[in-house]
Parts: structure tokens; C-alpha cells; sequence
């Protein structure tokens, strides 16, 4: 697995993965931090308006190739980024219809991990993403 880069403080994660201590990088680790679910730009932009949008975009791009943030899309096309947090490690399901997303703090595929080093990989990292509809869009149906 992938050591973590996620520390207690803002600046002790941008330390870890060799980023500057930016005002905007602070901030956006702070969003993320208080978030309860994964969020797109668009949600992550709503929380700090006051800086430009293409500082944001370009600050997602940086903190996911340095392994801060993690990305997925669900399958809608919109990115959804969350801290990269491998101490609380944990997979999500995703609402096709409200695109509600809840944490699910338990890993299943641990047991594969496992296989998996013993037949001689490496394991990186791996993703589980569980998609399906929520209490209140069922009641829809």
C-alpha cells in the first residue's frame, strides 16, 4: 500500500509530498479535511469562491499526481476528489440517480490484497467503488 501523505495539519501534508505551502493549497486541504464525502471542483469552488478557478483546477491536478487527494468519477464524468488517507482507508457508494456519496469504512478487498503479495506483487493501491441508488431515490422507484 501506498504510505500516506495526510497528516494532522495542512502544512505537514504539503511537506510530505514536496508542495509549497501556498495560502490556496492550505485552505483547500482544510475543505477536504471537513468534508464528509468526496466532492467535485464544482462543490470544492462553492466553498472558496474567492480564488480563481483555474487555480483550483490546476492545484487538484498537482495534489493528486503528489498523492494528497485521490480522485474517481463514479462513471458521470465529473471528478470527485477526497484526502489520501491511507490510515482511514475506506470505499464509497455512489448514488446513479442524486450522486449522494457515503464512506463505507470497511474494506473487503484486504483478503485480495493479501493473494495477491503472496503470489509475488506489489500492491500500490487499489479502489472499490460501489454504485446503486440511495434510501430516498429507492423510495422513488
Amino acid at each position: 500500500m501506498k504510505k500516506s501523505v495526510v497528516k494532522t495539519k495542512a502544512s505537514d501534508a504539503l511537506n510530505a509530498s514536496h508542495l509549497k505551502k501556498t495560502a490556496f493549497r492550505q485552505e483547500l486541504l482544510k475543505v477536504f479535511k471537513s468534508a464528509k464525502h468526496p466532492l467535485t471542483a464544482a462543490q470544492v469552488f462553492e466553498r472558496l469562491p474567492h480564488f480563481d478557478r483555474a487555480t483550483l483546477f490546476r492545484n487538484l491536478k498537482t495534489m493528486v499526481s503528489k498523492e494528497v487527494l485521490s480522485s474517481t468519477d463514479f462513471g458521470t464524468g465529473a471528478a470527485f476528489y477526497c484526502l489520501n488517507d491511507q490510515a482511514h482507508h475506506h470505499h464509497h457508494i455512489f448514488c446513479v440517480r442524486c450522486q449522494t456519496v457515503k464512506g463505507l469504512d470497511e474494506c473487503v478487498v484486504a483478503p485480495l490484497v493479501k493473494k495477491a503479495q503472496e503470489i509475488g506483487y506489489t500492491v500500490l493501491n487499489h479502489r472499490l467503488e460501489l454504485l446503486g441508488l440511495c434510501p430516498q431515490c429507492k423510495k422513488v422507484d
